[in-house]
């Protein structure tokens, strides 16, 4: 398989038309402000920077569902 980073998987799951509507949520090690706005202008609806404790990540998962 090749590498894709969860950036470029982001924008090909929001360029596919049967994919789009796929609420994306990103769960990284990258918590400078500038890689979360990037993140979300790619797609993701959601952002959560590592660590995360459980009710956190819970938290954000149920707001997606």
């Amino acid at each position: 398989m090749v590498h894709v980073t969860g950036h470029e998987l982001i924008l090909e799951l929001k360029a596919d038309e049967e994919l789009r509507e796929i609420p994306v949520m990103a769960v990284t090690a990258y918590a400078g402000r500038d890689d979360e706005d990037r993140i979300r202008a790619a797609g993701a609806v959601a952002y959560v920077s590592k660590p995360i404790s459980l009710a956190r990540f819970m938290d954000a998962v149920g707001a997606l569902v």
